[in-house]
Protein backbone atom coordinates (compact mmCIF):
# COMPACT_ATOMS: atom_id res chain seq x y z
CA UNK A 1 0.00 0.00 0.00
CA UNK A 2 1.31 3.44 -0.96
CA UNK A 3 1.36 5.79 2.01
CA UNK A 4 3.48 8.78 0.99
CA UNK A 5 3.35 11.35 -1.77
CA UNK A 6 6.92 10.48 -2.66
CA UNK A 7 5.97 6.82 -3.27
CA UNK A 8 3.02 7.88 -5.41
CA UNK A 9 5.16 10.21 -7.52
CA UNK A 10 7.89 7.58 -7.89
CA UNK A 11 5.29 5.12 -9.20
CA UNK A 12 3.94 7.71 -11.61
CA UNK A 13 7.41 8.54 -12.95
CA UNK A 14 8.16 4.81 -13.37
CA UNK A 15 4.95 4.39 -15.36
CA UNK A 16 6.17 7.01 -17.83
CA UNK A 17 8.44 4.33 -19.29
CA UNK A 18 5.29 2.71 -20.73
CA UNK A 19 4.44 5.81 -22.77
CA UNK A 20 5.61 6.96 -26.13
CA UNK A 21 4.61 10.31 -27.54
CA UNK A 22 2.66 8.87 -30.53
CA UNK A 23 0.91 12.15 -31.22
CA UNK A 24 -0.02 12.84 -27.59
CA UNK A 25 1.18 15.98 -25.97
CA UNK A 26 2.75 16.25 -22.54
CA UNK A 27 -0.43 17.68 -20.95
CA UNK A 28 -2.46 14.65 -22.06
CA UNK A 29 0.17 12.23 -20.79
CA UNK A 30 0.52 14.08 -17.47
CA UNK A 31 -3.26 14.16 -16.94
CA UNK A 32 -3.67 10.47 -17.76
CA UNK A 33 -0.85 9.40 -15.42
CA UNK A 34 -2.01 11.72 -12.62
CA UNK A 35 -5.54 10.39 -12.92
CA UNK A 36 -4.43 6.78 -12.73
CA UNK A 37 -2.06 7.30 -9.77
CA UNK A 38 -4.19 9.54 -7.54
CA UNK A 39 -5.80 7.49 -4.74
CA UNK A 40 -9.60 7.51 -4.81
CA UNK A 41 -10.57 5.95 -1.49
CA UNK A 42 -10.85 8.20 1.56
CA UNK A 43 -8.76 5.83 3.70
CA UNK A 44 -5.88 5.91 1.19
CA UNK A 45 -6.09 9.69 0.84
CA UNK A 46 -6.01 10.18 4.61
CA UNK A 47 -3.00 7.84 4.97
CA UNK A 48 -1.08 9.95 2.47
CA UNK A 49 -2.22 13.18 4.17
CA UNK A 50 -1.17 11.83 7.58
CA UNK A 51 2.36 11.57 6.22
CA UNK A 52 2.19 15.04 4.66
CA UNK A 53 -0.26 17.35 6.40
CA UNK A 54 0.34 20.13 3.84
CA UNK A 55 -1.78 18.12 1.40
CA UNK A 56 -4.83 18.62 3.62
CA UNK A 57 -4.31 22.31 4.29
CA UNK A 58 -3.06 23.79 1.03
CA UNK A 59 -5.59 25.04 -1.49
CA UNK A 60 -5.16 23.15 -4.78
CA UNK A 61 -3.24 25.39 -7.18
CA UNK A 62 -5.07 25.14 -10.47
CA UNK A 63 -7.88 22.64 -10.30
CA UNK A 64 -9.93 23.21 -7.15
CA UNK A 65 -11.15 20.33 -4.98
CA UNK A 66 -11.45 16.92 -6.66
CA UNK A 67 -14.39 14.59 -7.20
CA UNK A 68 -17.62 16.52 -6.63
CA UNK A 69 -15.85 19.85 -6.02
CA UNK A 70 -16.89 20.25 -2.40
CA UNK A 71 -14.29 21.49 0.08
CA UNK A 72 -13.95 18.25 2.03
CA UNK A 73 -10.60 17.07 3.33
CA UNK A 74 -10.50 14.06 1.00
CA UNK A 75 -11.32 16.19 -2.06
CA UNK A 76 -8.63 18.74 -1.21
CA UNK A 77 -6.04 16.03 -0.53
CA UNK A 78 -6.91 14.25 -3.79
CA UNK A 79 -6.62 17.49 -5.78
CA UNK A 80 -3.24 18.30 -4.22
CA UNK A 81 -1.92 14.80 -4.93
CA UNK A 82 -3.21 14.98 -8.51
CA UNK A 83 -1.59 18.40 -8.97
CA UNK A 84 1.78 17.23 -7.59
CA UNK A 85 1.78 14.18 -9.88
CA UNK A 86 0.65 16.15 -12.91
CA UNK A 87 3.27 18.87 -12.45
CA UNK A 88 6.08 16.33 -11.99
CA UNK A 89 5.05 14.29 -15.03
CA UNK A 90 4.63 17.41 -17.15
CA UNK A 91 8.14 18.57 -16.24
CA UNK A 92 9.54 15.08 -16.93
CA UNK A 93 7.74 14.88 -20.28
CA UNK A 94 8.96 18.29 -21.40
CA UNK A 95 12.51 17.40 -20.34
CA UNK A 96 12.19 14.13 -22.29
CA UNK A 97 11.08 15.98 -25.41
CA UNK A 98 14.22 18.11 -25.22
CA UNK A 99 16.40 15.05 -24.73
CA UNK A 100 16.67 12.94 -27.90
CA UNK A 101 17.94 10.01 -25.80
CA UNK A 102 15.13 10.40 -23.29
CA UNK A 103 12.15 8.20 -22.60
CA UNK A 104 10.05 9.53 -25.47
CA UNK A 105 12.52 8.05 -27.94
CA UNK A 106 12.59 4.65 -26.27
CA UNK A 107 15.07 5.18 -23.42
CA UNK A 108 14.36 5.20 -19.68
CA UNK A 109 12.68 8.13 -17.99
CA UNK A 110 15.13 10.75 -16.74
CA UNK A 111 15.39 11.44 -13.00
CA UNK A 112 13.33 14.08 -11.24
CA UNK A 113 14.23 17.54 -12.52
CA UNK A 114 15.48 19.96 -9.90
CA UNK A 115 12.21 21.93 -9.80
CA UNK A 116 10.20 18.78 -9.13
CA UNK A 117 12.66 17.67 -6.43
CA UNK A 118 12.32 21.05 -4.73
CA UNK A 119 8.51 20.91 -4.94
CA UNK A 120 8.53 17.37 -3.53
CA UNK A 121 10.79 18.35 -0.62
CA UNK A 122 8.64 21.37 0.20
CA UNK A 123 5.48 19.27 0.24
CA UNK A 124 7.09 16.60 2.43
CA UNK A 125 8.60 19.07 4.90
CA UNK A 126 5.34 20.98 5.22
Amino acid sequence: MVETLHEIIEGAVESMNDYRLNGSDCHDIASEIADSHTPHYTRDLMLVAANNIVLAGAAPEDIGPAFDGSNTASNIVAANIYDAIQQTILEECEAGQRDDAGWLSGGRAPGFPRKAEYRQRMLEEG
